[in-house]
C-alpha cells in the first residue's frame, strides 16, 4: 500500500508504541481522506499485532506466506520485535514453523455465484503489473476448486525436518522469554508511557516506561544494510540487562554505535519483574478462591462453540489443558437460550436465561469456577440483535400482537413510517427461499432502481 511505502519504519513504530499507524492523517491510498482514529491512550493489550493473517496471505493471488516472500533474517528479525512487544501477538496457523503451504482464497459456491467470485477476483488483480495479462490472470487458483482448498492443508509431518524444526525453536526460545520476562511487566500496568526514535534507513529504538521505573526497550535494524550513528536511547545503558538478540554480534555492535542487518535486542533496565506470576496451569486449592483471579490483560484466547453436543459440562473439562497452553481467555459463542437444535446460538429467543441445551445455571457457574481457579477470563459473544423470528420468541410475537405499543419494539429495527403509504405503521419481513448463496448463485437477489 502507498500508505506504508515511503519510510515504512516511522509507521511501524508508531503503531508498537500508540497503537494505530494512522491516526486522522491522510491515506495516500484513499487520496488524501482521513484515516484512523487517535489511539495513543489506549493499553497495549488493546491492539493484536502480527506479520501475517489469513487476510494479508489469502489476499494475495497465490496465497503466499511472508517466508517465503522474504529471507529468513528478515522474517526472524520482524518475529523478535512482535513476539516480545507488550501488545499479544497473533501467529497464523503454520507460522510457528516456517510453513510455507500456501494459504489460498477458497470458497465452495455453486452455479453462476462461482463463477462470477471465480472472474471478479482475477479481474481484481489486473491493475497489478504482474496481472495485467488475461493468460497471467488464469494462473491465479479457482477459489472453488477443491484442489486450491486442498493446497492450504498443513503437511505436519514436516515439524522434525529443517529448517522447519530451527524455526519452531526458534518461535518457542521467543514466547517463553515473553512469559518470563514481558508479562510481569504488564501485571496492572498496560498503558505505559512510550516513545519511538528511527535512525538511518530502517533503524528504529522504541521504549515503554512502566511503574516502578522499569524501562523496556527495542533496538532494531530492519534493513538490508548495516547502521550507523546510533541515537543516545539505542546504545546499551548502565546497569541495563540485554534479554535477547538476534546474533551474538550484536551485543558488540551496539557497544561500538553501530547494527547489523536485520538484527533486534530487547533491554529491560530498572527493577525487575519477571517471575512474579505463578505457572499458568497451577490451580487454586479447591477449598480457597484463586490468588489472582481472571487475568488483567489479553495473552491468547481460544474459541469455544458450544451446543448441545458441546455443553458447559464438557468445557469445564477442557479448562486445565486451555491453560496448559497459555490460553487466559475463552471466547464463547452466545450462551443464551437459543432456537431448539441450533448449532451456533445467534438465532436467540429469550435474552433472560442461559440455553438450556448446553447447561443449566449450576453448569456455568462449576464452568466459571474452573476458568477462575486457573486465572482465566471469559469473552461472551453477545450481540443484542441476534434473535430468532418466530414463535418461539415471546418479544416478537408481542410486538407483531400490539405493534408500536409493545414494551419490547424499541428491541427490533423496524421503520414504521416507510415512504410507500401502505406501509406504514406495519411490519414488512423480507424471507429468502433458499440458502442466501443458492439464491445470489440463481439471479433471483438483484439489485434494481425503481424510478
Amino acid at each position: 500500500s502507498a500508505d506504508y511505502a515511503d519510510a515504512p519504519v516511522r509507521p511501524l513504530g508508531r503503531a508498537l508504541t500508540e497503537g494505530f499507524a494512522y491516526q486522522g492523517e491522510p491515506s495516500r491510498h484513499r487520496g488524501g481522506a482521513p484515516r484512523g482514529t487517535p489511539s495513543a491512550d489506549l493499553p497495549a493489550d488493546a491492539f493484536v499485532a502480527f506479520v501475517q493473517n489469513h487476510d494479508q496471505v489469502g489476499n494475495r493471488a497465490f496465497g503466499d506466506r511472508i517466508v517465503g516472500l522474504a529471507g529468513a533474517e528478515a522474517v526472524r528479525a520482524a518475529m523478535a520485535v512482535i513476539l516480545l512487544a507488550p501488545s499479544p501477538p497473533l501467529l497464523f496457523m503454520g507460522e510457528e514453523w516456517g510453513a510455507t503451504e500456501p494459504f489460498p482464497f477458497f470458497c465452495d459456491f455453486h452455479d453462476a455465484l462461482a463463477t462470477n467470485v471465480r472472474d471478479g477476483r482475477r479481474r481484481e488483480f489486473a491493475r497489478f503489473p504482474a496481472f495485467r495479462d488475461e493468460a497471467a490472470r488464469a494462473q491465479i487458483p479457482d477459489p472453488n476448486a477443491e484442489a486450491t482448498f486442498r493446497k492450504a492443508a498443513l503437511d505436519w509431518d514436516r515439524l522434525k525436518n529443517e529448517p522447519h524444526a530451527a524455526w519452531l525453536a526458534l518461535y518457542r526460545t521467543l514466547l517463553s522469554l515473553r512469559r518470563q520476562k514481558i508479562v510481569p511487566l504488564l501485571d496492572g500496568d498496560t498503558r505505559p508511557a512510550t516513545s519511538g526514535v528511527r535512525f538511518g534507513a530502517a533503524g528504529l529504538c522504541a521504549t515503554w516506561r512502566f511503574d516502578g521505573g522499569v524501562m523496556l526497550r527495542l533496538i532494531a535494524n530492519l534493513g538490508a544494510e548495516t547502521a550507523t550513528d546510533l541515537p543516545a536511547d539505542a546504545r546499551p545503558q548502565p546497569g541495563g540487562g540485554m534479554i535477547f538478540t538476534t546474533g551474538d554480534v550484536v551485543a558488540d555492535a551496539l557497544a561500538q554505535g553501530w547494527l547489523p542487518r536485520w538484527s533486534t535486542a530487547w533491554f529491560i533496565d530498572g527493577p525487575r519483574r519477571e517471575n512474579r506470576m505463578p505457572p499458568m496451569a497451577e490451580p487454586a486449592a479447591p477449598d480457597r478462591p484463586a490468588r489472582h483471579g481472571p487475568p488483567r490483560w489479553l495473552r491468547a484466547t481460544y474459541r469455544l462453540q458450544f451446543s448441545k453436543d458441546f455443553r458447559f459440562a464438557d468445557a469445564t473439562q477442557i479448562v486445565p489443558c486451555l491453560a496448559s497452553l497459555g490460553i487466559s481467555h475463552v471466547y464463547a459463542s452466545p450462551l443464551l437460550m437459543a432456537r431448539p437444535g441450533s448449532t451456533h446460538g445467534y438465532d436467540i429467543v429469550d435474552h433472560n436465561r442461559l440455553n438450556p441445551e448446553i447447561g443449566d445455571d449450576a453448569e456455568f457457574d462449576a464452568f466459571a469456577l474452573a476458568l477462575h481457579r486457573h486465572r482465566m477470563g471469559l469473552i461472551l459473544d453477545f450481540v443484542p440483535n441476534h434473535m430468532a423470528i418466530g414463535q418461539d420468541n415471546a418479544w416478537w410475537v408481542d410486538v407483531l400482537e400490539w405493534g408500536q405499543r409493545s414494551p419490547y419494539v424499541g428491541f427490533f429495527d423496524i421503520d414504521w413510517d416507510p415512504a410507500e403509504p401502505t406501509l406504514r405503521g406495519k411490519v414488512l419481513l423480507p424471507v429468502l427461499g433458499d440458502h442466501y448463496g443458492a439464491v445470489l448463485g440463481r439471479g433471483e437477489l438483484r439489485l434494481e432502481l425503481d424510478a
